[in-house]
This record gives structure tokens, sequence and C-alpha cells, in this order.
């Protein structure tokens, strides 16, 4: 009995009005009154663009929308017969599936390739979809037509694909006029229409779990592999785990699973433009990238294919990688490529086809070599994953040999088959560590023979019965299961027991290159104002170290406010020590401004001039320290300060007036001490809570290392709530206190005023021993549909107050502010507000941003 294919939906669904839309081309004709061929172009809207190529780029905008002439689809008589059973919506290009009369299945695919259709719904009908959409131009429209003749010469099951114009016609009765009249690519499919799609003809999340649930179920390695080099050769970068089928091949006991690859429309693509180069800064799109004669980083290309090729070919070897790739360099010939590139319409061979050609056989030369860089990248770290099934896992060490990993069955009496169904042997000059998955089962670990200590080991058993039995001498193994088990323990071995459920976890998708890079800035800070400058950042893996096992962040700043160099770093380093996580940063400002109107609650306010209130100063902090969650929403830390500060000697200022009994105002003064902290989030969004609780405490301690008998002791806190009063209507309340005691200077005082703390005043407008401050807003938010962004807006009404406690003035003032803000939130991102406060002594703008692309 065969289950009707999932994802493939019957006419009347509703789905047709979901379908891809774009070029119409003589909307009103039948097959009837057409000739057998016709001219049709594929997508003319691109060429309008060419006139502004430098920004938006070159492309293969020509290629779309040169005429080319191509066979009308009758589909009464084509391949015998053909008749409409449903429809396949992927995202960015939907297939439409006929039947012939022996019931195979065909599909015919638009020409046309939609790139903004897979874009999330928060990005749909804006500019950003609009840029997506225009991605579309830099595919080859015609490249699928091309891959035929290389997979024939390399012995790849795979279809030949023929491009064909499907007109209006009586077999498709009310179909939608949208995608007829049109190019399209016809393919026969290596099934029939009925295939059974949870074991005959699946998806790859399908094959998968299979193979999990029996060894006896496994993926063709050796054909994958072959096919995704193919993809390498063609500079396909968009290849990913929905880019699949799986058929399923039963041989005896066991079923192989061969891969047959969705389509070729992503190749020999041209990314070029402006807007493009700068939209890779801020957008995660570093996948795309050209198809030159030169090679990209593997790791570039191969990013959307990462976790199914890691998984995939763990059990291929070097060598199996490298003859792999030599027997698809040497089937593909001179001869080859120039017959697949004749498979263009002549049209777009004058345009691109000698330059296609040109990229292929450089790219063809290299290819084995480019499979040896790729290989190495994944085989740096090996993910080795058995079943639910009983196994046996054999890890035999043999000096000089490295480490060989051999997984058995178990039948029902415990005894091993005689073969492995997987079997590798690990380089220590290639292979850092392995992790070995039993998945389930009640599985059997063997370690034995000289096991190399350069390549880290792991064994994360599953949740029933298993055992470990170690013979093996040196070795760096780590073993990860529960506590019931049975262990025959050695040396080498050190063990994490666990009765929790995540010990066992296999997380597919959880690995990730390390990634560094350098990119230039123009921003505004606080700090520095408007600046320019350098920002480098460094991020290692680790295993299960989420998000990252390392970063590391330096910039270097020139504030073309200020004239002054600033610079910085951060380090953070994942469960460094149990589950307390590294921090360490450092800064040096060489300028940095704070406001200084005096100190007590009642100070006058601002003269004309901004800038004889601003005092000036060269400041360097180093903090290194610990903090860990405790929790889903609990986290508290510690740390210790180094600090340095100059106030810079601007004796016509209000601090060198103000401050002029202090001999050693100008003087430089270090500091060292230390911070215990706490924080507790409950939100129910990070970016637009509507409803929830945030607070944070800390206590610090400073101690003037020059003059030690100052000590200065520092208490903070501040909470928020958020509180829905109706639909789309929230209350927001909170506020803070700071006390500084001891004997501080006067920049390290309890500061209020600006966006953080008091609006309608100036930052740091009011100085003291002990701050308070309390924010109140009520806003309306609403969801917000334009070109230019998606995502919730908002309209607020503000009232703040606070003031100073000053030991020696008597003040019962409180100083407060009033008015109106917008927040926007572009595409569910970043935060910005706007505000407007005024208060006893003027009216200012806040301005506020806060998330990250």
């Amino acid at each position: 009995m065969t289950t009707k294919m999932k994802h493939w939906l019957p006419l009347g669904s509703g789905i047709w009005t979901l379908l891809l839309t774009g070029n119409l081309l003589h909307a009103q004709t039948t097959s009837d009154s057409l000739p057998p061929f016709i001219q049709a172009s594929a997508a003319a809207h691109y060429l309008p663009l060419l006139s502004q190529k430098k920004a938006v780029g070159e492309r293969y905008r020509l290629d779309w929308a040169l005429p080319v002439q191509a066979p009308v689809a009758r589909l009464d008589t084509l391949k015998g017969g053909l008749k409409l059973y449903a429809a396949s919506n992927n995202g960015q290009q939907p297939t439409l599936i006929f039947t012939n009369t022996t019931g195979q299945a065909i599909a015919l695919r638009p020409v046309q390739y939609a790139p903004a259709r897979a874009l999330p719904d928060i990005y749909q009908g804006t500019m950003v979809s609009d840029f997506a959409a225009d991605l579309g131009s830099a595919y080859q429209p015609y490249a699928p037509l091309t891959v035929g003749p290389m997979t024939r010469a390399a012995a790849l099951p795979l279809s030949p694909v023929q491009l064909v114009y499907l007109p209006r016609q009586q077999a498709l009765g009310n179909f939608p006029a949208q995608l007829l009249n049109r190019l399209y690519f016809l393919q026969a499919m290596p099934v029939n229409a009925g295939a059974d799609t949870t074991t005959t003809w699946v998806r790859t999340q399908r094959m998968l779990q299979l193979a999990e649930t029996d060894n006896r179920n496994q993926p063709d390695a050796a054909t994958y592999l072959k096919y995704r080099l193919l993809d390498m050769l063609l500079g396909i970068s968009t290849r990913d785990e929905e880019s699949w089928r799986w058929q399923a091949q039963p041989s005896g006991e066991t079923t192989r699973y061969l891969p047959v690859p969705n389509g070729y429309e992503g190749a020999y693509a041209r990314f070029d433009g402006r807007l493009l180069t700068i939209a890779k800064i801020v957008a995660p799109i570093g996948h795309l990238v050209s198809f030159d004669r030169q090679m990209p980083e593997p790791g570039k290309l191969n990013g959307r294919s990462l976790h199914l090729d890691r998984r995939l070919t763990a059990s291929l070897s070097a060598a199996d990688w490298q003859a792999i790739a030599r027997q698809l360099k040497t089937a593909l010939t001179d001869a080859v490529l120039q017959e697949a590139i004749s498979q263009l319409p002549p049209e777009i061979q004058t345009a691109s086809g000698a330059s296609i050609l040109a990229n292929l056989k450089s790219r063809r030369n290299v290819l084995d070599s480019y499979a040896k860089r790729y290989y190495d990248l994944l085989a740096t770290h090996a993910d080795v994953i058995a079943s639910r099934a009983s196994e046996q896992v054999r890890i035999t060490g043999s000096t000089g040999k490295g480490v060989q990993v051999s997984i058995y069955d178990l039948d029902e009496t415990g005894k091993a088959a005689a073969t492995p169904f997987f079997n590798r042997a690990f380089n220590p000059d290639e292979t850092r560590e392995v992790n070995l998955y039993g998945v389930g089962g009640n599985d059997q670990f063997l370690a034995e023979g000289d096991i190399e200590k350069k390549i880290k080991l792991r064994i994360i058993g599953g949740p029933q019965k298993d055992s470990l039995r170690n013979r093996s001498r040196n070795g760096n193994i780590d073993l990860y299961d529960s506590r019931a088990n049975t262990y025959t323990y050695g040396g080498h071995v050190r063990y994490h027991l666990s009765d929790e459920a995540d010990v066992h976890q296999y997380d597919f998708d959880a690995f990730a290159f390390n990634k560094q890079g350098l990119r230039p800035m123009v921003f505004y800070s606080n700090n520095d104002r408007i600046y320019a400058g350098l920002a480098y950042k460094n991020t290692k893996q680790g295993w299960r170290k989420v998000p990252f096992a390392q970063q590391h962040k330096a910039y270097l700043n020139y504030s073309l406010w200020q004239g002054g160099v600033s610079a910085g770093y951060e380090g953070i380093f994942t469960q460094i020590i149990g589950k307390w996580n590294g921090l360490l940063s450092a800064e040096y400002d060489a300028i940095r401004w704070n406001n200084f109107f005096g100190i007590g609650n009642e100070t006058p306010p601002q003269v004309a001039d901004n800038n004889f209130h601003r005092v000036r100063s060269e400041v360097v902090n180093a903090d290194a320290g610990l903090f860990r969650p405790l929790g889903r929403h609990h986290s508290i830390g510690l740390s210790a300060r180094f600090q340095t500060v100059r106030i810079r000697p601007d004796t016509e200022r209000f601090v060198g007036k103000e401050m002029s009994d202090d001999p050693l105002l100008f003087r430089t003064h270090q500091f060292g001490g230390g911070r215990l902290t706490y924080g507790f989030v409950y939100l129910n969004n990070p970016l637009v809570p509507t409803k929830g609780l945030q607070f944070n405490a800390s206590a610090g301690y400073m101690r003037n290392l020059k003059q030690t008998n100052r000590e200065i002791r520092t208490y903070n806190s501040n909470v928020q709530v958020y509180l829905p009063l109706a639909k789309r209507w929230v209350f927001k309340t909170g506020g803070g206190i700071q006390s500084v005691n001891g004997q501080p200077e006067f920049y390290q005082l309890s500061t209020i005023g600006g966006s953080a703390t008091l609006r309608g005043f100036r930052r740091e407008r009011f100085w003291g021993n002990t701050a308070a401050y309390t924010q109140n807003e009520v806003m309306y938010v609403a969801p917000f549909r334009s070109y230019w962004f998606n995502g919730p807006v908002g309209i607020f009404g503000l009232f703040d107050a606070g003031r100073i406690w000053q030991p020696g003035e008597t003040s019962n003032r409180v100083h407060t502010g009033y008015g109106l803000g917008l927040m926007l939130v572009p595409f569910n991102k970043i935060r910005v507000e706007l505000a407007y406060a005024r208060s006893a002594e003027r009216g200012m703008l806040h301005i506020g941003y806060r998330g990250s692309l």
C-alpha cells in the first residue's frame, strides 16, 4: 500500500495562489494556436537595472531577457501524454508533478528562480524582499540544461533536463494563468507518482530518521560525495538538506538510500554589485560566492551543506575523497564540458558560454586538491553516529596509525555481526577529535590498543543499558553516559556520568567552523560620538559550548568629533570552570567626555556653551571575571577591575573652576577592586516585551592604589516591570538606585540624567553620593508593514522622576521629565527609540537602539 506524496499538494488545495508569479509572455495564447517552437525570455524584468550595473551588478540580466527558442509542451502528446497530478511549493521554486501512462512522475519547474520567496514572512513585501528577488538575476537561467552530459559522464544517476514552453491548454483546465505561458524545465523523476514518501522516496530528515532507527538503512555516502563535488565544481552554494530526495534501493536485509538532487538552478552564479557587497557586511549571506576561475574557500562555498556533509561523509577517508574526486575530474574531459555548454540555447552560448566553459575547465583542474582542502576542514572534528539498535563500537589504537573505529550490529543474543557497517581509521595528522554517539539500544563500547593521545575521543552513550570495556593504553577518552551502566574502569578515561537526559544529546546542526574577520566601521556612541575605526572578531567553537567556546573582539576607533583614539578588547570563554564562563575586557580612551555641573541635587543648569560643562578624561579599564546562568532566568557574576583615570587639565572649563581646591585633580589616579552582580530576566519578548520583569543588582569595591586609605563602595540596583493593560497597550514602570560610600573621586559619584535614567535632562546632569530615579511609560504597540520594513511599532507617553542625595545638602526637590516617543523594530532585529522629553530646564531629544542584524 502506498502513501500519497507528502508535500505534494493536489489540485484544488488553494496552494496556487501562493505559487511564483513572473514574466508573462503570450498571456492569451493556447497550445492549439502556437507553432511547435516558440521564442520567449525567462524574465525580462531584470534587464532595466543593467543601466545601474555598478550598484546592482551586471550578473546574468541580459541572459534572462534574451528570447530563446523552446518546444511547446502539449501535454496530451508529451512523453506519451501527461496528466497533472500535484504541486510542490518548496520556497524558491514551485514544482508541478505530472504522470505519464506508466505512472512515472514527470516534474516541471519554472525557469524563473525566486530567492525572495524563501525569506521569512517578516521580510516579505519590503525592500529586503525586493533586493532578494533581484538576486535571481545572479543565477544562470539555463544552467540545469548543462548538467546532463556531466552526470552521464560521471555515472551519476540523474535524468537530463529539457527546456519547454508551457502554454494554456485544455489539459490544464482552470490552472492559474500566472503559471502558464512561460519557460519550464522538464525532468523525469526516478519514481512513480504514487511512491511511498515514508520509506521509498523520502526527504533528508526522514532518511536520517530511518538510518538512526535501524543501522540496516544507510545513505549512499560515495554517491552523495560525488554529487557534492559536482556542486562545488558548478559553484552551487545554496544546496541544503531540503535540496535532496532519497530513493530506497533494498538489497536483502539492508536498504541503501540513493541521493537525488532537486535541481541545479544555483549553478554558475555571478554575485556582483556594490549593494550586495554592503549587504554581506550586515547580513548572513557570506555563502553567496561567485562562480569564478578560482574556487572560493571551502567553508564559505559549502556553509549551507556543512551539517549534512559532516553527517553523510563521516565514513569516508581521505583516500576515499581523493579517489572520488579524481574519478569525477577524469570523467569531466574538455569534450564533456564543451558538450555540457552546448546544451545552452544558442543565444545564451553567445552571451555567456565561453566564460562559463573557461571557468569550468579551471575549476575542474583543481577539483582533487579542492576536495582535499574541504576534507581537511571536515576531518578535524568528526561525528560518528550509530543507531537506536544495539551495537558494538570497537575503538582500536595502533602506534603511528591513529585510531580505528568500527561499529557492528548486535543480534538478540549480543553477538556482533561479522562485518561492520561503519569502519574508518582516523589519522592524528588530520583529526583532533572524534565524537562517538551510541544513540540508543544496549551498546557495547570496547577500547583497546595504543590509542593516539592527539585525538580526543568522546563516547556518548544512549539512554538504554550500555557498557564500556577499556583495555587501551594511553588514550584521551571522555565518556558521557548514565550512571546505571557497566564500566570497566581503566586509565585514560574521564567519566562524565549524569542521569540528566541531555548527557546523551546529539545535535545535528551544532557544529560550526571557527570564524574571524576584520571590518571597517563608521558609527556613533556616547563615548566617542561619531567615529571611524576597525573591528576584529575571532570566534572559536567547542563541543557542547553554546554559542561558542571562545570569542575575542577588538576595536580601534578614531573619534571624528573629539579627535581622540580609543581601543578595546573583550574575550568570553564559555564554561571555563564547570558552568562558569570567563570574561576578560580592556579599554583605552584617550578622550572621554562626561557632563559635569557640580555636586548636589540643585546645581545650576548649563551655560550657553555646551563645552563649558564637559569633562575630558583619559581612561584605562581592565576587567577579569566569571559569570554563569542559574536556571533559565537568573545569573550571577564576579569580577576584578583595574582602572586608571586622568582628568585633562581644562582649567578654563567648569571642572577646573569648581574643583580648583583639589591639588590632585589633574593627576593620574589608579584604582583596583572587584564587583559582584546578580540578574533576573523574565520577559515574553527580549526586544518588545509586553509582560515580564527584569532586575539587576551589583555591589562593588575599589581602592585608590596611590592613596591607599581611600576606599570606594558602590551599590546599584534597577528594575523594569512590563504589565499588559489591554490589547496592544503596555505599561512599563521601573527605576533604580545607586549609592557610593567611602572617599570617591568626583567622577566616581552616582549620576542621573539622560535616556537611561532621567529624560528631559542632559546625560550626567546631577552628581552625588546617592541617586534614585523612576521611569514610566504607557505604550501602544501594533504590527506594521511597509516597503521600508515590517515589524512592531509603538507610540508612548513617558514620565520620569529622580533626585540626588548629597551629605551636607538640604534639598527636597524631585526632578521630573515628561514627553512622547516613537518605537520602531525593523524586522524584529533592532529596536530604535526616539523620544522628546521636557523638564523644568529644557527639552531634549533622546535616541537609543539595541539589538543587531
